[in-house]
């Protein structure tokens, strides 16, 4: 009888990025949101009649979506290589989150590296949206080099 209500669930590929041991919960929370796209853009915010523009907070050239927002800006894309590099050693632009995850899972890296390399991908999406809230609450936005280096000073501190 369990097995007749019980219905089947989706299996998803994401769930070792999130559950990781070196993120903290805060970003796990973003990440998951950014993963689902379930973030309240203005994009969403103005199709549904409480943002007055739907333009991107940060460069006001673009729509603000998902893709935009995490992955198509330059400051996206800065941080996003800066991190990468640091970690890795290699500084390639990924065009998704679903394709940053195939590549983490598929890499031939150490489960420590893996584990690493994932909290630096969690705390990248974090400091996107808290860059992006911080343009609208306190109108100001930080450099690129500020923001990259909060993001791996909290790398360091979530890895010891």
């Amino acid at each position: 009888m369990y097995e007749r209500l019980r219905r089947e669930k989706d299996h998803v590929t994401w769930d070792t990025i999130i559950w990781n041991i070196f993120n903290v919960p805060k970003h796990r929370f973003i990440l998951r949101f950014v993963i689902q796209e379930k973030m309240q853009t203005t994009k969403k915010l103005a199709k549904i009649g409480i943002s007055s523009t739907d333009h991107c907070l940060i460069c006001d050239a673009e729509p603000e979506s998902h893709i935009h927002l995490f992955f198509q800006r330059r400051y996206s894309t800065e941080c996003l290589k800066a991190i990468k590099s640091w970690l890795l050693g290699m500084s390639s632009a990924s065009t998704s989150l679903s394709s940053l995850i195939r590549w983490l899972r598929n890499s031939r890296h150490s489960k420590f590296k893996k584990h690493v390399l994932a909290a630096g991908i969690a705390i990248v999406m974090y400091g996107i949206w808290h860059s992006r809230n911080n343009s609208y609450w306190k109108k100001c936005i930080p450099s690129i080099d500020t923001s990259v280096n909060q993001m791996k000073s909290i790398v360091i501190r979530s890895t010891k």
